[in-house]
């Protein structure tokens, strides 16, 4: 059996009294830099969940804006009473936009649509007539269509030019571009 004395001595030679609060010291940093890490993870998991997020936004404003687009394909009616075809402006695609008419063209140009809403808006840039397969005439139209989908204050343009038969028959896109909102 041991003394108290020879403890004393034993831990006086394990543990020299100028080292004692060593591990006192050792835990509480190891503590501290195990917080800052899972700090740091926590912070960028936030981070990445709200750029998730966002994303996830942005698609549904691009879709919403597709569904824009879509709406008015499927009404021939208004795309043929525009009048005016509307000339390019060396390219200047804001003064082409200005000029364009908004879908419908009276009343609440804001349509709500899965969860955020679309403006659209179409100008009419070519006119003409031409043979088609089966060697009649069929005259066509050529619209640009500008719709904007915004989903929780995310926002996608969209700019298609569609080549429309005024006899019924299938629509055909020429240019299908996603533009960030400019104007």
């Amino acid at each position: 059996m041991l003394d108290a004395c020879a403890c004393s001595r034993w831990n006086d030679r394990a543990f020299p009294r100028h080292s004692r609060g060593f591990a006192a010291v050792m835990v509480i940093m190891v503590t501290a830099v195990l917080f800052l890490l899972g700090s740091a993870v926590l912070a960028l998991a936030a981070q990445h969940r709200q750029m998730a997020i966002r994303h996830y936004q942005q698609t549904q404003a691009y879709y919403i804006a597709e569904a824009g687009v879509q709406t008015v394909l499927a009404d021939r009616e208004w795309l043929n009473r525009l009048e005016g075809i509307v000339p390019d402006y060396n390219g200047d695609r804001e003064k082409e936009y200005n000029n364009s008419k908004y879908y419908p063209a009276d009343g609440d140009h804001t349509h709500s649509f899965g969860g955020g809403t679309f403006i659209v808006k179409a100008v009419l840039k070519q006119d003409f007539v031409m043979r088609n397969e089966k060697n009649e005439q069929v005259r066509y139209k050529v619209f640009r269509i500008y719709s904007t989908g915004t989903c929780a204050g995310n926002t996608r343009v969209l700019v298609v030019t569609v080549r429309v038969p005024t006899n019924g028959g299938p629509v055909e896109r020429i240019t299908w571009q996603e533009k960030y909102p400019l104007f």
